[in-house]
């Protein structure tokens, strides 16, 4: 009786060790599991952080291009502006010129009348006189 009692032990042993063996390799297969999802949870924060990474590097190199832009066209704009400025100096003087040529002319037409005024009155005074020395 002893020994069908060992017996009885030793198998309830093994059951047990059958179940624990069982346990342990079902909580391997889920730590593995476990394991692979960290893996693949490390590898998606990797992905995310390159992924955060390149769109910082890109909005940076957007933030300089616009910059540069920014400056080609302030630089247009003052060329453009310098360029209206001497356009505006010029026509001014040149209006300037006009109205003083213009003044010239004015005055040589006026000095022109009088001239012929007094050549007309000179002719006059030249066919008066031309008679009174014929008369004589």
């Amino acid at each position: 009786q002893g020994y069908e009692e060992l017996e009885r032990q030793l198998k309830e042993v093994f059951k047990e060790r059958s179940n624990i063996l069982r346990q342990l390799s079902k909580t391997s297969k889920e730590l593995e599991g476990i394991k692979v999802n960290l893996q693949s949870l490390k590898n998606d924060e990797a992905s995310a952080k390159s992924d955060v990474q390149k769109l910082l590097e890109l909005g940076q190199k957007q933030r300089e291009e616009m910059k540069s832009l920014q400056e080609a066209f302030q630089k247009q704009l003052n060329e453009a502006t310098e360029k209206a400025e001497k356009q505006q100096a010029t026509i001014n003087f040149l209006k300037t010129e006009m109205e003083r040529k213009s003044k010239m002319i004015r005055d040589l037409q006026n000095e022109n009348k009088s001239l012929k005024n007094k050549l007309l009155s000179g002719n006059k005074l030249c066919g008066i006189h031309a008679e009174e020395v014929s008369k004589v």
